[in-house]
C-alpha cells in the first residue's frame, strides 16, 4: 500500500501589497511538492486589487482560497486566520513580498524524515534589497537537534539579537501544525514571533536546512517597534512602551506553562531574566524586573 503523501497548508497574510502578493503566490504555486493548500488571508486591504490578484490565481489552481477580513485585525490575528482554516499536516506562513525556492517545501519535509522530534524546519534566507536586488543580509536560523528542552530555548533566544538570525525569517519554515496550532494562542507583544518560537522551542527540535531556499526584503512593520505595534494594533499599551520587559514576561509565562519540571523552569526561568537583564539592564529599573523575579521564585518554591 501506498503511503499517502502529507498535505501542507501555505498561509499567505496579506495586506494592501497587490505585487508582492504576485510574486509570492507565483512562488508557491509552482512548488516540487504539490499536495499543498494554499489559504490568503486579506486584512481589510483598501486596494481591491488585492482581492483581483489572488481571484486570478484561484481561476487557475484550485489549491487557492481567499479570506477577507471584514476589518482590520492587526498583524498577529492575521497571521492566526490562516492557521485556524488550514487542515494540513504541516503549515508555513509565507510574507506578501517574499520568495521561495520551488524546493522549499519539498526539502523541508525531506529534513522531517530525519526526526520525529523536529517541531519546525527551515532553510538559511537571504536579505536582498528591494530594487536592486543586492544581498544585504544572510540569516542562517537556528538548529536545536539534540539538545534539551533547556539548551533549546537558550539557543533560540540567543540567535535572536546576533547576525546568525539577521533577519528573523525563523517563523517562515515549515512546521508540524498541531503543535503550531497549540502554541498560537493570543500573544499580545509587539515581537510575537518570539514567544510562539520559544515554546516550540520548549517542546520540540528546529532544523535550519544550510542553503538559502528562502528571500526577503526590509521594510513593513519591521522598521521600528512603533510601526510594529501599529501593525498589531499595540498603540499605546505597555507592549508598545515596553517591548522588550512585556516580551519577557510573556517568555516567562511561557515557560511556567510548559510541561517541564518546577525545577527545569526555575533554571530556564532564571536564565532568561538573567539573558534579558545583559540586553536591556540599563532600560530597566530593579523596581520593574525584581518582583516579576520574585514571583517566579515563588510559583517554583510554593506552586502558587
Amino acid at each position: 500500500m501506498v503511503k499517502a503523501q502529507p498535505s501542507v497548508s501555505v498561509g499567505i497574510p496579506t495586506y494592501n501589497r497587490p505585487e508582492g502578493l504576485k510574486r509570492t503566490l507565483e512562488c508557491i504555486v509552482q512548488q516540487t511538492y504539490s499536495n499543498l493548500e494554499i489559504i490568503v488571508s486579506d486584512n481589510c486591504s483598501p486596494n481591491p486589487e488585492v482581492e483581483a490578484v489572488t481571484r486570478a490565481f484561484m481561476a487557475n489552481d484550485s489549491r487557492i482560497h481567499y479570506i477577507r477580513q471584514e476589518e482590520n485585525v492587526g498583524q498577529f490575528f492575521n497571521f492566526k486566520a490562516v492557521l485556524d482554516h488550514a487542515q494540513g499536516d504541516y503549515f508555513t506562513w509565507a510574507a506578501d513580498d517574499d520568495d521561495r525556492s520551488p524546493k522549499f517545501v519539498e526539502s523541508c519535509l525531506e529534513a522531517f524524515q530525519s526526526s520525529d522530534q523536529l517541531l519546525v524546519v527551515n532553510s538559511f534566507s537571504e536579505l536582498v534589497h528591494p530594487k536592486t536586488g543586492e544581498l544585504l543580509k544572510v540569516d542562517r536560523g537556528c538548529t536545536t537537534v539534540g539538545l534539551s528542552a533547556s539548551q533549546r530555548y537558550k539557543r533560540y533566544i540567543s540567535t535572536i539579537f546576533t547576525e546568525q538570525a539577521a533577519i528573523g525569517d525563523l517563523i517562515y519554515g515549515l512546521m508540524q501544525r498541531d503543535a503550531l496550532s497549540r502554541a498560537m494562542t493570543a500573544i499580545r507583544v509587539v515581537p510575537w514571533d518570539h514567544i510562539l518560537l520559544a515554546r516550540l522551542a520548549l517542546e520540540g527540535e528546529f532544523y535550519t536546512i544550510p542553503s538559502a531556499l528562502m528571500q526577503s526584503r526590509p521594510g513593513g512593520m519591521s522598521r521600528s517597534n512603533k510601526t510594529a505595534a501599529r501593525a498589531l494594533l499595540l498603540e499605546g499599551t505597555p507592549a508598545e512602551q515596553h517591548p522588550w520587559w512585556t516580551r519577557e514576561q510573556w517568555l516567562q509565562e511561557s515557560i511556567q506553562q510548559s510541561h517541564l519540571s518546577p525545577l527545569q523552569k526555575a533554571e530556564i526561568s532564571a536564565w532568561s531574566y538573567w539573558h534579558y537583564l545583559s540586553h536591556f539592564g540599563g532600560k530597566a529599573s530593579v523596581k520593574s524586573w525584581l518582583p516579576a523575579v520574585y514571583q517566579t521564585y515563588r510559583n517554583v518554591r510554593y506552586g502558587s
